[in-house]
């Protein structure tokens, strides 16, 4: 179904469609596990890609070790350059993470300047990062 308005196009996807694709995106990282990569951290940032980390760590099944990391790139509905982390993993998360991330996939509902990426990378060069979709950025 389309909705739109002046400003913007929504495209309203269906559960059922949503959770097919990461059933998808979870069959590519288990078969990154097969072949020898360890991922044993879900981290998904607050708030899109929460409901994607939940759905790729069960279907890892992973029960442990899933978490959302809070990072904003918007002062209110004003994008600005930058990320800022603001609400960072727990304590217990960071613990186990291991070689700059390589344990772990971030995941986000959408890209569009690539800041929140961009932020991370700094912190965690190795980890995997997915996204369920992209956007041109044009300003």
């Amino acid at each position: 179904m389309r909705l739109e308005n002046r400003r913007r196009l929504y495209v309203r996807v269906s559960w059922n469609e949503i959770h097919r694709q990461m059933r998808e995106m979870a069959s590519w990282v288990y078969d990154l596990i097969l072949s020898g990569r360890k991922i044993d951290i879900v981290v998904g940032v607050s708030r899109g890609g929460m409901p994607f980390a939940t759905v790729l760590a069960r279907e890892l099944n992973i029960r442990e070790n899933i978490e959302v990391i809070g990072v904003s790139s918007y002062r209110g509905e004003k994008q600005v350059a930058g990320a800022k982390i603001i609400k960072p993993l727990h304590p217990d998360i960071l613990a186990k993470i291991v070689n700059g991330g390589e344990n772990m996939i971030v995941l986000d509902d959408l890209v569009d300047t690539g800041n929140t990426f961009r932020e991370l990378r700094k912190l965690w060069p190795n980890a995997l990062y997915a996204t369920i979709r992209s956007e041109e950025h044009t300003s």
